[in-house]
């Protein structure tokens, strides 16, 4: 059977991570995506976060791992010919994604209304940051300046030390992922009524999205999260790092049970028959006294002890793990999460690729290795009609 978007072909206008990993998740199931970039430039994420090995394809692992499976087509936007070009593209597509500033995309004449006269029936989608209406559309915006503006920074953190943004980019990547499901969506719908439409996709609603329980809570009840360290959301004493032996470990306590468990496996049994400690109510009230007690039960064995006896008695809890410790577990062994695909522009350099998070029983995701910057133009616009004359002097133009 073929993948689940083979015969659909995306027309890919998005740079960095949000929107390329969107349009990646089509690739892994088969889509055509074509990936338009600047000449000589490429998308911005090429040279970001570069490591030496990833120098010689001009592709950052990073990049690669964002935009498996796509085709690259060069294009100067700003010249008349460019624009003429993708509407051509256009026609044949079923989508078209972009994350352009607001407003920047129809300036270059490629806009949802554009685009549609010659393809009445495309799925058109923007992704953003705040959004293509309002004050704030246009503004430029990065997952560090999202996780300040949504309040996610303002709950992140020790009090002591004030606030902190996340070291990776969560709203980068929960963006991609539901914009990969919005334009599904409108796939479908597409598939069952013939109609395309378009989709406005905005990184502070996305980021808003992730904090909803505390936004409910806010928004119905006035509660304002503060910071809390690796304390859970739900403010409780034992569900928090602890420092063990050697490292840390992490306690996820969400029921009276779990807290029973928790102290039996500490030898701290006694301290839930305290009326001190009996309840989450009243351990609250005197956490200046339980935590010097589990912080001296936990520093006395190792975190993998700690998580051996604790996970047995049923209470949810992890080591606080480097990179190395993940990417060598043996749980990966039975996933499919990572894959050797060949660098970006050779043919016998291989590296290692984030798939993505789920596996399929049949005709599942396939990673295929990220392009070179130009390598399909010339295969691109021939498939499109235009003739090795045309291609020829596109090149010499340096429209291509």
């Amino acid at each position: 059977m073929s993948l689940a978007y083979e015969g659909v072909r995306i027309l890919d206008f998005t740079q960095l991570l949000s929107g390329p990993v969107a349009t990646q998740q089509f690739a892994l199931l088969g889509a055509e995506v074509i990936k338009v970039e600047r000449p000589g430039v490429g998308d911005q994420f090429a040279n970001t976060m570069h490591t030496e090995p990833s120098r010689q394809s001009g592709r950052s692992f990073p990049f690669q791992g964002a935009n498996l499976g796509k085709r690259s087509l060069t294009l100067d936007l700003k010249r008349k010919e460019a624009v003429e070009i993708i509407l051509t593209l256009a026609k044949r597509c079923d989508a078209l994604v972009e994350n352009f500033a607001a407003g920047v995309i129809g300036r270059l004449g490629l806009d949802y209304e554009s685009v549609r006269k010659v393809n009445p029936n495309i799925v058109y989608c923007s992704v953003s940051g705040y959004g293509q209406k309002g004050p704030k559309a246009g503004v430029a915006a990065y997952d560090g300046a999202i996780q300040a503006a949504s309040g996610m920074m303002a709950a992140t953190g020790d009090p002591r030390t004030g606030p902190v943004r996340a070291s990776y980019m969560p709203v980068d990547i929960s963006t991609a992922l539901l914009t990969s499901f919005a334009l599904a969506s409108g796939l479908y719908r597409k598939l069952r009524t013939g109609e395309g439409q378009y989709i406005d996709v905005a990184m502070m609603d996305t980021a808003v999205l992730l904090q909803m329980p505390q936004m409910m809570n806010y928004l119905n009840a006035g509660v304002v999260p503060q910071l809390s360290g690796n304390r859970a959301a739900t403010g409780s004493p034992t569900a928090d790092a602890f420092a063990t032996k050697d490292g840390h470990v992490m306690i996820v306590t969400i029921e009276e049970r779990h807290v029973e468990a928790l102290l039996a496996v500490l030898g701290l049994s006694e301290l839930h028959a305290d009326p001190k400690y009996r309840d989450e109510t009243a351990r609250r009230a005197n956490e200046q006294t339980l935590r010097p007690l589990l912080d001296r039960a936990f520093a006395a064995d190792t975190t993998a002890s700690w998580c051996a006896r604790l996970s047995q008695a049923g209470v949810a809890c992890a080591a606080v793990s480097q990179l190395p410790d993940v990417a060598a577990q043996e749980q990966f062994n039975h996933r499919s999460l990572f894959a050797p695909i060949a660098m970006a522009g050779t043919s016998d350099t291989q590296i290692k690729t984030v798939v993505t998070g789920y596996t399929m029983a049949s005709d599942g995701p396939r990673p295929r290795p990220a392009p070179a910057l130009g390598e399909h133009s010339e295969a691109i616009l021939a498939e499109a009609g235009y003739t090795t004359a045309d291609i020829a002097r596109f090149r010499k133009e340096a429209l291509i």
